[in-house]
């Protein structure tokens, strides 16, 4: 959640506030399947992502959950390759988690 603050409204008159709101989403939302080998590989994602100022969710099916949980990430069934959303156009992300990403849908 944003906090917007005072900034853009305006007084404009008795008891009432004109609010012009102007967000800017420089945030692209990216999807790659993701593939985990053992346990490990899972604690070594969870703190990758978990440098990144992004949300970032990771699922299968109806089930999705905090990716940068590793309780959650755990409670998922990690046989098959996950869907990994995330909102950021940031490159760095692609380069770190780019081991554990899989071709298979």
């Amino acid at each position: 959640m944003r906090h917007l603050g005072n900034e853009g409204a305006q007084h404009v008159g008795r008891n009432h506030t004109k609010v012009e709101l102007s967000l800017e989403r420089n945030d692209f939302m990216q999807k790659v399947n993701i593939r985990f080998k053992d346990v490990e590989q899972v604690r070594q994602f969870v703190n990758t992502i978990d440098r990144f100022d992004a949300s970032f969710d990771l699922g299968s099916g109806k089930k999705v959950v905090d990716a940068k949980s590793i309780l959650g990430v755990m409670a998922l069934d990690l046989s098959g390759p996950l869907c990994l959303r995330y909102h950021s156009d940031d490159k760095e992300i692609e380069e770190k988690i780019a081991p554990f990403v899989c071709l298979e849908a």
